[in-house]
């Protein structure tokens, strides 16, 4: 239930729609989650924050973001720390559950 809620609000955020599924929502620029806001748009990027939880279904909800923009990175966690990891070439980036994200800066053309 959970991947198709994400899906579902991802694809409207991403469209620029309004959705609300269970407790994931979007107004097409904004996508929130447990009403904290996950992710937004400004200035034709997109930008991520886990807004300090290190959850199963946070990182659900990100990595399907991810993966419709960058199939080939993911969020992991390695002993409670959060880590965006390029499954291609292993190379990571240590998360800090607080901190905001430009998905462009982090997610490298290589």
């Amino acid at each position: 239930m959970s991947r198709s809620t994400a899906v579902k609000t991802v694809r409207a955020f991403l469209n620029g729609d309004k959705l609300k599924v269970n407790n994931t929502h979007t107004n097409g620029t904004e996508l929130y989650l447990f009403g904290n806001k996950i992710a937004y748009k400004k200035d034709n990027d997109i930008i991520i924050s886990m807004c300090g939880y290190n959850t199963l279904t946070t990182k659900d909800r990100l990595n399907c973001l991810i993966d419709h923009v960058r199939p080939d990175y993911k969020i992991f966690t390695k002993d409670y720390t959060p880590f965006l990891v390029n499954c291609r070439t292993n190379e990571s980036l240590k998360l800090n559950a607080q901190d905001e994200y430009n998905l462009s800066e982090v997610l490298k053309n290589d």
